[in-house]
């Protein structure tokens, strides 16, 4: 079964978003880079896909929108509200 934010190889911001999006569902668990691989990717084991996720991943942490715990990702948390 495909996941709905599969996405075809060569999109970088459909692939951003759809890493993201995994996080956020996932949340507050921390997945695997091999675990979003798995989900996202149309076929797993083939390079160009893990590249394209590693780079996706590489460039949410680098905007601060994700962060690593060795291997496993969890999404920023969101800011808290302002006290009333």
């Amino acid at each position: 079964m495909e996941h709905p934010s599969q996405t075809q190889p060569g999109d970088h911001t459909l692939i951003q978003q759809a890493v993201l999006e995994l996080l956020l569902a996932a949340y507050p668990a921390q997945l695997s880079l091999e675990e979003l691989v798995r989900e996202l990717a149309t076929d797993p084991d083939a390079f160009i896909d893990q590249d394209e996720i590693r780079n996706a991943v590489r460039d949410l942490a680098g905007n601060g929108l994700l962060h690593r715990n060795h291997n496993f990702l969890f999404p920023r948390a969101p800011p808290s509200p302002p006290p009333n």
